[in-house]
């Protein structure tokens, strides 16, 4: 399944209210691997992780493959995209504090290992929709 989370939920997922909507309107999915295109999208922390928290929830409960993939079309610093995504997560234990950057990064790693879901993100160009970099985590 493939959202696109700019056309489904709107630009504004670093805001509560948008994001908190977003997460209680998201979709069932029956199968994996569930790929959400954040294109033209504003993510922030905490907003954006209760829509992951959500696409986890749904990505868990369908049948495999359990893998969640994040695109992009910013090429900014892994741990930016981190952030963004999944600090606040009650799913991956990262809402409580901040943590450093490795402690995030292990939560990820460590949380999508605990739900059975692999998790990637992809950085496309803007213009031609081509892949820049992949970044894959699994324990």
């Amino acid at each position: 399944m493939i959202i696109d989370a700019f056309h489904s939920f709107g630009m504004e997922l670093n805001d509560e209210a948008v994001a908190q909507a977003a997460a209680d309107s998201f979709p069932l999915v029956a199968e994996g691997p569930l790929e959400i295109n954040f294109t033209g999208c504003i993510i922030d922390y905490e907003a954006t992780s209760r829509l992951m928290d959500a696409a986890l929830g749904a990505i868990q409960k369908a049948q495999p493959p359990r893998e969640l993939i994040a695109v992009f079309n910013i090429n900014f610093h892994e741990r930016l995209f981190l952030k963004w995504l999944f600090l606040g997560s009650s799913l991956l234990d990262l809402d409580k504090g901040t943590g450093t950057d490795t402690d995030i990064r292990q939560k990820v790693i460590a949380g999508f290992g605990k739900l059975s879901v692999s998790f990637r993100m992809r950085v496309i160009d803007s213009e031609s929709g081509k892949e820049v970099r992949t970044i894959t985590y699994d324990e």
